[in-house]
């Protein structure tokens, strides 16, 4: 497969393993000439040696290999080579097929019917046969643990630093609700994947000629079969957007990945230590985290979570550039399409990282209680600030909120302290009155000393998300 052999995952072999792209080349010639013989261009007595054993024969019988090795010659066995990859191919496939069938096989098609149609067949089975059932996978894991945790509070956090608090179902839920719409657009852009057979530059000049006029309707049966869509218009090539979207959006799914991996990656830093050793399954047996330092426990899976989004994102870079090919097609873009199943096998590679770290995910309770703890409650600035507001403060509510925040630090106290000896001096009548009226609010007063409290909906959203994530399946 195209990439580093390190990170090739086996069950993606069989769509993108490389003897195995002839197979995906042969599976749209058969159904060209399947189609051709639906409607009556190849007659009866030939059609009937099109036969089940005969396609079998073509699936299994061809490799990649052996194309290539029709396709450069080889000496020692004689073969002059045809320096043309489906030229190669039609070589390769005369020998198991009816000598009858010889000149029906590839009948009026060019090579990027054949190519452009199997690279979107692949791409379009990589999609539902692998990577939707991992994201329903990882959706699964993140909604379990996101009901788990919906009341469990730690510190949010922006910028890197100290926030509003949350819990961790919120967090999970946000990683899910992105999921949520990439699924929806991946559903939507691979249905979208479109094939062609209408020739050298997309008119069906040789199918009007020979008489099957519409050429569509062939086309059509054919696209049918594959399990495609039929393009508007194509030239020698399909339109490169449906493929374009689709990619694009697989990138819009390796980036989430890799937010929850480097997530994982922040909170396991031992200063934080709100995810816990569990989470990365490490067996302190068999695990080395550093050749030179033994104590080492590295977050490996997320660090190649983040990894593979660099390459993803590398990648995508050139799909504007296959937008764009001389008039009807030049061969510019054919090298770099060879390369773009990097995209969705570095996307389930990753998926199965996070799908088992997500299902190991363990939160340290206690570490998360410390660092709230830390803050106390200055992290409730937000509130106070806009207690004041709501209540009458007469001055710069958020400019004295951030002076009493510096004030609370340096004396050690809490801001609720720090606030309440305020409102005892005599130096801001307004602030004194404000204070007394804030008290008089009965659940304001209270989520002020109480920052665990002030969680907003991030236990609802944890658990309305998950459901939704299940209802949506």
């Amino acid at each position: 497969m195209p990439g580093h052999p390190r990170y090739q995952p086996d069950w993606l072999k069989y769509l993108f393993g490389y003897d195995n792209y002839a197979k995906w080349l042969i599976s749209v010639e058969i159904a060209i000439l399947e189609a051709l013989c639906e409607v009556g261009f190849i007659p009866r007595e030939r059609a009937i040696l099109f036969t089940k054993r005969v396609k079998d024969r073509l699936l299994n019988g061809i490799t990649t290999t052996e194309m290539d090795r029709q396709e450069r010659g080889d000496k020692s066995a004689g073969i002059k080579g045809t320096n043309h990859d489906i030229e190669a191919l039609k070589r390769t496939s005369e020998p198991l097929l009816p000598e009858k069938l010889w000149g029906d096989f590839h009948f009026a098609a060019t090579s990027w019917d054949i190519i452009g149609t199997a690279i979107s067949l692949i791409f379009k089975k990589a999609y539902w046969e692998v990577i939707r059932p991992q994201i329903n996978a990882w959706g699964d894991a993140l909604a379990d643990r996101a009901e788990c945790y919906a009341n469990q509070v730690i510190l949010g956090r922006t910028h890197g630093q100290p926030a509003n608090p949350i819990t961790v179902g919120h967090w999970l839920s946000y990683i899910l609700g992105r999921l949520i719409t990439i699924r929806e657009h991946l559903d939507q852009f691979s249905s979208e994947l479109v094939g062609k057979f209408s020739g050298p530059v997309g008119a069906g000049n040789a199918l009007i000629a020979f008489g099957l006029d519409p050429p569509d309707d062939v086309q059509r049966r054919v696209m049918e079969k594959l399990n495609l869509a039929v393009p508007l218009i194509s030239t020698q090539i399909p339109p490169p957007e449906p493929l374009s979207r689709y990619l694009r959006e697989l990138g819009e799914l390796s980036g989430v990945l890799d937010q929850f991996a480097t997530d994982i990656r922040l909170l396991y830093i031992p200063e934080i230590g709100e995810v816990g050793v569990a989470t990365l399954d490490f067996d302190p047996a068999t695990t080395t985290g550093s050749s030179a330092m033994p104590h080492k426990r590295n977050p490996i899976g997320p660090e190649n979570a983040t990894g593979m989004h660099m390459i993803v994102s590398a990648m995508l870079t050139v799909l504007p550039s296959l937008s764009v090919s001389w008039l009807q097609r030049d061969l510019s873009g054919s090298c770099v399409m060879r390369f773009l199943p990097i995209i969705p096998i570095c996307v389930s590679y990753t998926l199965n990282e996070m799908i088992k770290t997500t299902k190991r995910l363990d939160i340290n309770a206690e570490k998360a209680q410390r660092n709230l703890d830390q803050q106390d409650d200055i992290i409730l600035s937000e509130l106070f600030q806009l207690a004041l507001r709501r209540h009458g403060y007469t001055g710069n509510a958020h400019q004295l909120t951030n002076k009493l925040v510096e004030t609370a630090k340096q004396n050690g106290h809490s801001l609720f302290e720090t606030f309440s000896a305020l409102a005892t001096g005599e130096d801001d009548p307004s602030f004194t009155q404000t204070w007394s009226n804030i008290k008089n609010n009965q659940r304001l007063y209270i989520a002020l000393r109480h920052p665990r409290l002030y969680t907003g909906n991030s236990t609802k959203n944890a658990l309305t998300i998950s459901a939704r994530w299940r209802a949506a399946k």
